[in-house]
């Protein structure tokens, strides 16, 4: 009762705004957020719930809720009790994007992370800092997707460049925790957050910058790292642009029709909806439309935390491809999952929908060291 007192559930009045737009209960009837909070108030066992592993935190329950329930956190503290129980979820690729952060939180291992940059872009003592992130490693185990994590950082690092910022990566970041975090493993979360809190703040950091909105939004919202101000780079990119800057950013042309994609923890969980957009939009010849689902009410790539990669997420990544492809020839987004989960949906379940994706952060590096012959659409 105490989880469902935290996460205000007995405000819930059963409107079931919540199943509505719940991505999951559109296409698996059988899962709905009431009803799993309405089983919960009468006393069931809601560690028998399919819901707790199926939901993918999206917060589309929460950001409708007239009452401020705030399901996605009750799930997480279910999941706590479920591994707790020894009843954790089905992890998928081998499990290897768990083993990273636990490997980073146990072990206190530092990883190698300036084998890729040119040293003469970043600074070994500048106020402000690249936050990597898991990226690095995902194109070791997704490469058969064709990869470009690595290269989402590098176009990060030239964007900076162009805005006049030779960023900081720190040797000793370590993974966010998000994942772990949202799968229930909360001790071993709080042993990341407890390195990068003490590193960032040992290191004299005053703004960090990050293109994966996971880590922005773990950041944000679950550290402590007071006096460092946090940005995902699309608002910095905006507010320079905002500044009169668009000019000097000077975006060459790219054609194409492209939608956004967006990501759960930048739009909803943040609210950062209109910068990726404004610069997009600035960008000539790219033509750009909403899908039917987008802002605050966009859909998930269907999983969440490298875990049940199953049919109703496979469901749940193709019909989000097809509604894009109604309006473009490339869904653009910055988040790595979705990068992973659309393009893997359109090489075996979707390969008949004509759709390409690509990052936002690369995108938008390649417009502004002169665009190329390779169109947006």
């Amino acid at each position: 009762m105490e989880i469902l007192r935290e996460a205000r559930a007995f405000q819930c009045y059963s409107c079931g705004k919540c199943t509505a737009v719940c991505p999951v209960a559109a296409v698996d009837e059988s899962l709905s957020p009431r009803r799993t909070v309405e089983r919960g108030m009468a006393g069931a066992d809601l560690y028998q719930e399919e819901l707790v592993w199926s939901c993918v935190t999206c917060k589309a329950c929460s950001y409708v809720c007239p009452e401020d329930v705030d399901f996605p956190g009750f799930v997480r503290s279910l999941r706590e009790g479920m591994l707790e129980a020894g009843r954790p979820p089905d992890y998928t690729h081998g499990e290897i994007m768990q083993a990273i952060p636990r490997l980073l939180a146990n072990r206190g291992l530092t990883p190698k992370r300036y084998d890729w940059v040119d040293r003469s872009k970043v600074s070994e003592d500048g106020k402000v800092a690249l936050f990597l992130g898991c990226g690095p490693y995902l194109d070791t185990v997704f490469g058969y997707l064709g990869g470009g994590h690595i290269e989402i950082a590098k176009a990060a690092v030239d964007i900076l460049n162009r805005l006049g910022i030779k960023p900081r990566i720190l040797e000793a970041e370590a993974c966010c925790g998000h994942d772990l975090l949202w799968t229930g493993e909360t001790g071993t979360f709080e042993k990341l957050r407890a390195r990068n809190q003490a590193n960032l703040s040992s290191a004299g950091i005053e703004k960090i910058v990050f293109t994966c909105p996971e880590c922005y939004a773990t950041l944000k919202e679950k550290y402590k790292l007071p006096g460092i101000q946090l940005v995902h780079l699309s608002e910095v990119v905006s507010a320079a642009m905002g500044d009169g800057g668009t000019a000097a950013l000077a975006f060459a042309p790219i054609a194409g029709r492209v939608t956004y994609q967006d990501p759960c923890r930048l739009g909803r969980h943040l609210g950062v909806v209109g910068p990726p957009r404004q610069v997009l939009d600035a960008i000539p010849d790219l033509k750009r439309a909403e899908m039917a689902h987008s802002g605050g009410l966009s859909r998930c790539c269907g999983i969440s935390a490298w875990i049940q990669c199953n049919a109703t997420a496979k469901r749940m990544q193709l019909e989000r491809v097809r509604e894009a492809r109604e309006v473009a020839d490339t869904l653009i987004t910055n988040c790595p999952k979705c990068l992973v989960h659309f393009k893997c949906v359109l090489r075996e379940e979707g390969k008949d929908v004509p759709l390409r994706v690509e990052d936002w952060t690369v995108l938008v590096a390649r417009s502004l060291s002169g665009g190329d012959a390779r169109d947006g659409g």
